[in-house]
Parts: C-alpha cells; sequence; structure tokens
C-alpha cells in the first residue's frame, strides 16, 4: 500500500522517489520520521487540492501501517483530502476526526443506488434501456446493491427477462449472484463465520438470542459479539434499530445463504425448529407459522395456530389467519376441534362464503369423533361455533337467525368475562339497527365499542365505532358522527378506514357539501381499507356517484354508480345496487327505477338503508304513474314512523317527496308549508334530491298505482335489458363508442358489441340512436 501511495504522489514530486528504506517498521518513530519527511513534507508543498485514494483499505492488517495511516490522516495539509474505501469498518479514529468535522462517512445506505440513479446506470453506463417498472422492480430486488444491479444488466445483455431477474428463484437459478457472494465474501470468510452466517440464514431477525439458538452458541453475549462483527465488517446486514440489538440480513445476500445452507451439511429442518421454538417464545406469530412450514411439521404448524389465532382475531388480522389454514391441510383441522373452530372463524372473518359451509360440517364431524376434549372446552368450542355463524349473518336479512344463533352462544358461555360476549354484545346492536331502533342499536352498539377496548379487541372495537358513526349519521346527529370519524381515521391501528371516510362522505352529502363530499369519498376509494369485502366499497362508489349527480355530473355519476355494481360481491343488494334508482328517480326516468326494483326485491335488502331507498323509490314510481294519493299517504306515513324512530335524514327524504306529490296534486299551499319546513332542516339532501313530480291530473283518485300515465308507451312485449346491458345503454345514452364503453366497463370490445346487439334486439330499433329513443319513450333514459 506504501508502495502505491508512494507511485500515487510521485508525479507531482520526481524527487522524491518511490523506494522503501529497508527495515522501515522495526521502529515505529522511524517509521512516523519517514511519512512526515517523505509525503507529508512534499504535499504541504501544494498550492492546488490534491485527493488521494486508498482503495480495498480492509487487506490491510499490519497495525503499524493502520496507525501510520491514521498519524497521516490527522497531518494532512487542508489541500489535501484522503478518499478511503473499505470493505470492513477501519481501524482509524473516525469518532474524533467526525467530532472535529474532519471526516464523512458514507456506508452502505449512501451507497445504494435510488431508482432514478439505477435508471441512469442501466441507461448510461450499461447501455439497457428498461421500462420503468422493471427498474423499479429490480432496483427493490437488489435493495440498491450496485455490484447486483451491474450483474443484472449484464444477465439482460445476455438475454435473460428483466421480470424473470426481479423474481428471486431466477436470479438464483442464473447464478450470477450466487457465484459473486460465494466467490467475493463467503469464500474469505473463517469457518466460525461462516458457518453462523449459514445457520441464521433461516431467519428474518437477528437479535443475539435467535442467533445463539440456531448456533448452538455457548451465551447470547458470544452472538451479539458476532453479529456486531458481521456490521463492523458490512457483511449484509441491516440494521433495524438504533441500539444495535437487531439486524437481518440483504434480501439477496440471505437467499444466496440459504441455497448455500440447502447445498451444505447442515440440518436445515432442525435449524427451523429450532428457530419455530424461539419465535412462540418471543411471541412473533409471523416468524413461528413461517419456520413450522420450512421444517414440514404440521403438528408444530397448528401448534402454532392454536397459540396466536385468537391474537390475530382481536388485533384484526384474520386474513394472515386464512392464509395459515389454506397452507395447512384440511385432514389436520378435521381431527382437532379446537383448530377447526378457528378455521371457522378464518373463514367467516375474510367472507369467505363458499368455505363457512365446509368448515362448519367438518367441525361438527371433528366434534362427535374427538372424545379427548372436556366439557368446558366442548362448551367454548360451541359458544365459539354460534358466535361465527351470527356474525356470519348478521349484515344479511336473517336478522332472527343471527339472533337465534347469538342467544345460543350466550348459553353456552361460562365465564361473565368471556371477550365472545362483546361481540355478541356488537351482533345484537347491528340487528337492532336493521330493525330501525336506532336509539337501542346506538347504545348497545356504543358500549359494544367500551367493552371491546376493555378487552383489548382492538379490531371489534373500530368495528363498533364505525357502525356508530352510521348510526349517528342517520339519526342527523352530524357533528358527532364527524367529530367521531374523524378520531378513527386519525388512529394508526384500526381497520375501517374505507367504512368511516365513507359514512362523513355520507355525512357531507346530508348537508348538501357535495364538493366535500366529492373530495372524501374518491380519497377513500383510492386510498382506504374495508372491512367486509367489497360490499363497502360499493357503497362508497355509490356515495360518490350521488355527489356528483348533485353537482351536476351525470356522466361521472352514471360511471361511478357502474363501478358501484361491478364491486358487489357476495351479500346480496346493498347500496351500491340501488344508486341507478336514486339517480333515475332524480331524472325522471321510471322505467329504470322499475328495472332496479324488479332486480332488488325486498326480501334481498338487509340494511335499514337499502329498505328505505327501496320504499322510497317504490312510493314514487307509485306517484309518478298516478298513484298520487296512496302515495301521500305512504309517504306520510313513513316519515312519521321515521321521525318516531329518530331516523332524521330518512324522514326529511319522507318529507321531501311527500311536498313534491302535494304539488303535483295541485295542494299547492300544503305543498308550500311542507316545502318551508324542508328549507330550515339541515339534510339540505332533501332538497337537492327533489324533483318536480310529473303526474295527470285525472287520475289523482285513481286507487291503482299499476296504471300508465295518458300517453306512456305500451310496455307489452317489450323484452327487459339484463343489468349489463342496462350500463351498456345508459354510456351508449351519453354517445360513447363502442371502445369507450369497453374501458369505462373493464371488458373486452367484443362482450360490448354482443350487448349492443341484444339491446336493439329486444327493442325492435335498427341502430344505436333509435335504441337511445325507445328507451326514452319507455321512461328508460330520461328525456333531453
Amino acid at each position: 500500500m506504501l508502495k502505491g501511495l508512494l507511485a500515487m504522489i510521485a508525479p507531482f514530486f520526481p524527487e522524491m522517489g518511490t523506494t522503501l528504506p529497508i527495515r522501515l517498521f522495526s521502529d515505529g518513530n522511524s517509521f512516523l520520521d519517514w511519512l512526515g519527511a517523505k509525503i507529508i513534507a512534499p504535499l504541504s508543498q501544494r498550492t492546488e487540492p490534491l485527493t488521494l485514494v486508498l482503495d480495498d483499505f480492509h487487506l490491510i492488517t499490519n497495525p503499524e501501517v493502520i496507525h501510520g495511516i491514521s498519524w497521516l490522516i490527522e497531518r494532512l495539509p487542508h489541500r489535501v483530502h484522503l478518499l478511503l474505501a473499505s470493505r470492513t469498518r477501519p481501524e482509524l479514529p473516525l469518532a474524533r476526526l467526525q467530532v472535529r468535522g474532519q471526516v464523512t462517512l458514507l456506508g452502505a445506505e449512501h451507497l445504494r443506488f435510488r431508482p432514478q440513479e439505477a435508471r441512469s446506470f442501466y441507461r448510461d453506463t450499461m447501455s439497457v434501456t428498461l421500462a420503468d417498472e422493471d427498474v423499479a422492480a429490480l432496483e427493490q430486488r437488489t435493495e440498491g446493491w450496485a455490484a447486483a444491479l451491474q450483474l443484472f444488466a449484464l444477465g439482460i445483455r445476455a438475454g435473460a427477462s428483466p421480470a424473470d431477474l426481479a423474481r428471486s428463484s431466477a436470479a438464483l437459478r442464473a447464478r450470477m449472484i450466487e457465484q459473486f457472494v460465494t466467490d467475493e465474501v463467503l469464500a474469505r470468510q473463517p469457518p466460525d463465520v461462516r458457518r453462523f452466517l449459514l445457520r441464521t440464514s433461516v431467519l428474518s431477525r437477528l437479535t443475539p438470542r435467535s442467533c445463539a439458538t440456531v448456533t448452538g452458541a455457548a451465551t447470547e453475549v458470544a452472538a451479539q459479539k458476532m453479529l456486531r462483527r458481521l456490521d463492523d465488517e458490512n457483511l449484509f446486514v441491516v440494521r433495524l434499530d438504533v441500539q444495535g440489538e437487531c439486524w437481518r440480513y440483504h434480501h439477496l445476500f440471505a437467499e444466496v445463504l440459504l441455497t448455500c445452507l440447502e447445498r451444505s451439511d447442515e440440518p436445515a429442518d432442525e435449524l427451523h425448529r429450532l428457530a419455530c421454538e424461539w419465535a412462540l417464545d418471543e411471541g412473533l406469530a409471523h416468524e413461528a407459522f413461517r419456520h413450522a412450514q420450512g421444517c414440514g411439521d404440521v403438528d408444530l404448524a397448528a401448534r402454532v395456530v392454536l397459540t396466536f389465532a385468537k391474537d390475530l382475531i382481536f388485533s384484526g388480522e384474520h386474513l394472515v389467519l386464512d392464509e395459515w389454514f389454506d397452507q395447512i391441510p384440511e385432514a389436520v383441522v378435521a381431527t382437532d376441534p379446537r383448530l377447526g373452530v378457528l378455521a371457522l372463524w378464518a373463514r367467516v372473518l375474510t367472507g369467505k362464503r363458499d368455505q363457512i359451509d365446509r368448515a362448519k360440517q367438518s367441525l361438527e364431524h371433528s366434534m362427535t369423533s374427538s372424545s379427548n376434549i372436556s366439557d368446558g372446552e366442548r362448551r367454548e368450542i360451541l359458544a365459539n361455533m354460534y358466535a361465527a355463524l351470527s356474525h356470519s349473518l348478521h349484515l344479511s336479512a336473517e336478522d332472527h337467525e343471527v339472533w337465534r344463533l347469538a342467544n345460543l352462544a350466550e348459553a353456552h358461555i361460562d365465564d361473565p368475562g368471556n371477550p365472545l360476549l362483546v361481540l355478541l354484545f356488537y351482533i345484537k346492536g347491528t340487528v337492532l339497527l336493521a330493525r330501525g331502533r336506532l336509539d337501542s342499536a346506538l347504545d348497545t352498539i356504543t358500549d359494544a365499542a367500551k367493552a371491546a377496548i376493555g378487552v383489548g379487541n382492538r379490531s371489534l372495537e373500530a368495528s363498533a365505532t364505525a357502525q356508530r358513526v352510521r348510526v349517528l349519521g342517520l339519526m342527523g346527529r352530524f357533528s358527532e358522527a364527524d367529530m367521531l370519524a374523524e378520531a378513527l381515521l386519525a388512529r394508526a391501528d384500526t381497520l375501517g378506514y374505507g367504512f368511516a371516510a365513507q359514512q362523513r362522505g355520507w355525512i357531507a352529502i346530508c348537508r348538501g357539501e357535495f364538493e366535500q363530499a366529492k373530495s372524501i369519498l374518491s380519497d377513500s376509494i383510492q386510498t382506504h381499507h374495508y372491512l367486509y369485502s367489497n360490499d363497502e366499497l360499493s357503497n362508497g362508489q355509490a356515495f360518490l356517484s350521488l355527489a356528483l349527480e348533485m353537482l351536476g355530473d351525470k356522466e361521472g355519476a352514471d360511471i361511478e354508480a357502474l363501478r358501484a355494481l361491478d364491486s358487489l360481491q357476495g351479500r346480496g343488494p346493498r347500496g351500491g345496487r340501488l344508486i341507478t334508482g336514486i339517480l333515475a328517480v332524480h331524472r325522471d326516468e321510471p322505467g329504470r327505477v322499475r328495472m332496479v326494483l324488479r332486480g332488488n326485491p325486498l326480501d334481498k335488502c338487509p340494511s335499514i338503508e337499502t329498505r328505505f331507498w327501496r320504499a322510497w323509490m317504490s312510493t314514487w314510481l307509485q306517484a309518478r304513474h298516478g298513484g298520487l294519493r296512496p302515495a301521500l299517504h305512504q309517504a306520510q306515513a313513513q316519515a312519521e314512523a321515521a321521525e318516531r324512530d329518530e331516523a332524521i335524514v330518512f324522514a326529511a327524504l319522507w318529507r321531501a317527496l311527500e311536498a313534491s306529490v302535494l304539488r303535483a296534486m295541485g295542494q299547492d299551499a300544503e305543498a308550500a308549508r311542507a316545502e318551508l319546513r324542508l328549507e330550515g332542516s339541515s339534510i339540505v339532501l332533501a332538497r337537492a334530491l327533489r324533483a318536480p313530480l310529473r303526474s295527470d291530473r285525472a287520475m289523482l283518485n285513481t286507487p291503482d298505482a299499476s296504471r300508465r300515465s295518458p300517453g306512456a308507451p305500451e310496455l307489452v312485449g317489450v323484452e327487459p335489458l339484463s343489468e349489463r346491458e342496462t350500463q351498456v345503454l345508459a354510456l351508449m345514452a351519453l354517445g360513447m363508442s363502442n371502445r369507450d364503453i369497453a374501458s369505462k366497463l373493464f371488458v373486452a370490445l367484443p362482450t360490448v358489441k354482443t350487448h349492443v346487439s341484444q339491446i336493439l334486439r329486444k327493442l325492435a330499433v335498427k341502430n344505436r340512436t333509435e335504441a337511445v329513443h325507445r328507451a326514452r319513450q319507455l321512461g328508460w333514459l330520461a328525456q333531453r
């Protein structure tokens, strides 16, 4: 190295020579004197800046040379800079130099390539042109490691696919990274370090205890000493804390180590088993299950599930539990009722209705065939089974069955402090809400939210709080609901963000703050999580559609209504499916309202909101077709009932419909008084949604609400359109081409062409223009 240093300086000072004196290191003082005379003195004469570069400093092991370089660094002239590159942290007084501001340290985190740098490196240095998504994938895969990026570039030049290289298995098959790490890193390590690296490669986090467990280190202190050695030597470890107690391996490095482990004599299965025991002791659910899978021990995996399942459910991580049961053979689950009931909960909480019945039957079978469970355990399992089944139905129209199952679950609970009682309390609150008993529902759900905090069930507390927001919104207590929703959204540890956000959007719609609602709901749809499959997402899209309609953006409203329909999965008609009918009422399109009602029968409308909107549309349609007087009585009766139940939003919407019917009947004075009451209401939506109701005065006293208005076209012989054909027709009316419709509906162009052909056939017309005209005649589309 000293020869290299002299050779580097010699061009600037030819007189100094490049010959090292014999026995230079026999006397430390003579060595320092030589450095001062041969290097410091000539450099001090420089008037121009100069940078010296020392590469591979980690190869220097002579302590005298290291001491001399340290002495040299502290005495370099201010115009001279030293750039030192080393794979390990050099034994130099770096801390002292940092305090003086005389050194800049660049570690792995500084040398990592960022996406933009990786893009420039591939394009400008390696002459490889890649799509942005390929560059991002490779940068993420390599964690910005320059050598790996370069090796991947060479692989791409040789014909490898960037997408394949971004996958770990393909990268290892290519052998580029593996060979580099094996030859340049592992081969240079002493046996004890190589053994430590291989045995700890099964760990996703490296702590003194975990490493001592799998390596057999005598003490955790010894393991910690080795970890810090790896850190100091930059052996691809990444710190996970500031205290230096937890690390992980660089992802690619870890994969290479695992590949080397498989080829070694080390017992990989036993290492995973040891790591699983460590994770169980540490309470690390995800790592424990991964290691149980790693050693292929299904009994150990079942033990992990039994240990952590309740915690996962209480913390809202039921998706993880569901994934676990996907990896455990059903035959294993069927032998243990304790596992069976947890599998049932996993399927229920993830909304997998097609698997709930199978899980229930498997559980019932194991209950009858198992003789090694006590009476207490049997009662606990039955309580959970009934509670899970009750929970699976609590958002459906089967409220009596939900109530029966909840009572059965309670009957099997002996401990008054059982956390399951809190869930049953919440379920009964949702049943009360579905039955329209808002005041009782609010009290019950509020108590459930408080009790959930007491038992540590954060997921249930979030659900109950979101339902409180919903009830308060229906009661017109908007300030309370908004504050509660904001508090829920501000938390970083709960589920239900999407539901709470969509309820804030609904409140804004009720207040008439349509632009704010649009902003809230758009953000909610794009960024927030939803509790129950896609039904809640569908409701959010339906609310957005209504906000856009109120803002006059009919095209946007139609598109969001179609998206709401497409988002629905599994739980039957909800707000997302009824939104097209609500828009049709506002646009005076009775034909579309009729189709929506026909496709959404009352017995399949489970929530209080869907039942209200269906009754509201039915009454409007009754009045629209001449049954004004019965429609008036219906609107008044419904308004009074809603007021008794404190459903203020529903009451205001019924009163608005009442005013429209009175106006259509010619009772202008009564209509004016009703409209005046609406002007003072905080439910601005009731006024905004109300449109003039057209009806023939000659039919005022007609009791038959099914009769057509004079001049309405005869519907006999007109085959009804399917739901998707109705969507296509609505977009045709907006002037969209087949290609545009395919893009909006996310379907293939030939599919749209087939739907258009069916529409033309059913309406007995020749082209799209005639189809739209005919649909408007039938009242399926608004007149323009």
